[in-house]
């Protein structure tokens, strides 16, 4: 089994990280999902490129800053 066989086809990887050079994230993920795959890379400190990503169980927002 590859590694793609287990994902479905609506399965989207995205990659909340610094700003990264296409061979670290090669050495990091695979070269197989680094071709296959849309990678969103963001700058944590920008506040205008976080996404809330839902609630938090105690109230609070959930924002991922990397």
């Amino acid at each position: 089994m590859g590694r793609r066989d287990f994902l479905s086809p609506a399965f989207r990887l995205f990659v909340l990280e610094e700003a990264s050079i296409r061979a670290e994230l090669a050495a990091q993920f695979g070269s197989e999902i680094v071709n296959h795959e849309k990678i969103v890379i963001h700058d944590a400190c920008d506040p205008a490129q976080l996404i809330e990503f839902g609630t938090l169980p105690s109230g609070g927002s959930f924002i991922p800053k990397g």
